[in-house]
């Protein structure tokens, strides 16, 4: 049994746990709050001149917008225009990237929607989970996962009770906890829900702590009796790639293993086995190209195992990417480069792959 955790309460529950608030809501209300675009900060958010106070709540708990007890209702003067945190300044420079308006709807579709847009600059997405993820609100929901005996996540009013028991809501909570649970989603914490679930493979808590990499890779592959050479391979790597601090269910890395090796290898034919990097190869035994794959966003720091994640590297820049000082620079146009110690290096697509991204799909690899 995980030994129990203690929620971080800066707040009154109204804030940590509220809502209805969508995640599109939430960050299209960090650009109006900055813009300082509204009247009145009532419930509602039909009116184009009001903010819905229940969300405005809610972003207090995200440590978005300074808390101003009593919290104000109505018409809002100029000397109650509600400030954005240091936080949530740094999400408002990383929205300043998109000139699109994020949808509001709460389901699975509006969420996937988002996501799509936040990594087609991988970098940005990173930085905006980690600022959501490190907010009060989302900490408590990852310890909240972390100290259940059973990690599967419900949408469901059982579900909600048990979460908003937590912090005193019960009657309200089917209305307000899934706003927590859309956020975790469009962080990559949960899995969204909906017909290509498939694609979105979500390491989930086991534990107040992490599994050591070495006995993480021992209990993968006592259930993984039949590997394959690629099985083995992602198995090393997925381990690495997740690092020891992330509490994990060995299961939970099974499926990732097979997974990834699906999408590997519909990425290593697409470019030959040539690495994205520097285009060399060399070949196996059995006459094929030896390559590898790699996260660009690390599945540890809440990266994906999605397509627009993963690229083809040889062995060499691998281990680069993995142990030399590293950093992704912005793209320029249709190319992205990223900087390795000190050198800039490109990560080569090619048109059908960037096509396939630019599209917005993605794939099991079936």
């Amino acid at each position: 049994m995980p030994r129990r955790l203690s929620y971080v309460r800066p707040f009154p529950p109204k804030f940590l746990v509220s809502g209805p608030a969508p995640p599109g809501r939430v960050l299209n209300y960090v650009r109006r709050l900055k813009a300082g675009d509204y009247d009145t900060l009532v419930r509602g958010p039909n009116d184009p001149r009001n903010l819905d106070h229940w969300t405005v709540c809610f972003m207090v708990g995200l440590g978005l917008v300074e808390s101003r007890l009593p919290f104000p209702y109505g018409p809002v003067t100029a000397s109650e225009k509600l400030n954005l945190t240091g936080p949530g300044e740094r999400l408002f420079q990383l929205l300043r990237r998109f000139r699109v308006s994020f949808p509001e709807g709460s389901g699975p579709a509006a969420i996937r929607s988002i996501r799509r847009t936040l990594e087609s600059r991988p970098q940005v997405y990173e930085e905006v989970s980690r600022i959501l993820l490190d907010s009060p609100s989302l900490v408590n929901f990852r310890i909240f996962l972390a100290s259940r005996p059973n990690p599967e996540v419900r949408h469901d009013d059982t579900f909600y009770r048990e979460y908003g028991g937590e912090f005193g809501i019960d009657e309200a909570a089917f209305n307000r906890v899934p706003s927590v649970l859309q956020m975790a989603q469009l962080c990559g914490v949960v899995p969204l829900s909906g017909a290509d679930t498939p694609s979105e493979v979500v390491v989930r808590y086991s534990g107040s702590r992490g599994t050591g990499s070495r006995t993480l890779k021992a209990r993968v592959r006592h259930e993984i009796r039949s590997r394959s050479e690629d099985q083995d391979r992602a198995i090393d790597d997925l381990a690495d790639d997740l690092g020891s601090g992330v509490p994990v269910h060995a299961h939970a890395v099974v499926t990732l293993v097979k997974r990834n090796v699906l999408l590997s290898d519909r990425l290593k034919r697409l470019y030959g086995g040539r690495c994205q990097i520097c285009r060399s190869t060399f070949k196996k035994r059995d006459g094929e190209n030896y390559s590898e794959s790699h996260h660009v966003v690390p599945l540890g720091k809440r990266g994906a195992d999605r397509l627009s994640n993963i690229v083809i590297l040889c062995a060499n820049c691998h281990r680069k990417m993995h142990y030399a000082e590293v950093r992704h620079l912005p793209p320029a146009g249709y190319r992205q480069y990223v900087m390795i110690n000190g050198e800039t290096v490109e990560i080569h697509y090619s048109t059908p792959h960037r096509r396939f991204l630019s599209s917005g799909r993605e794939s099991s690899g079936r």
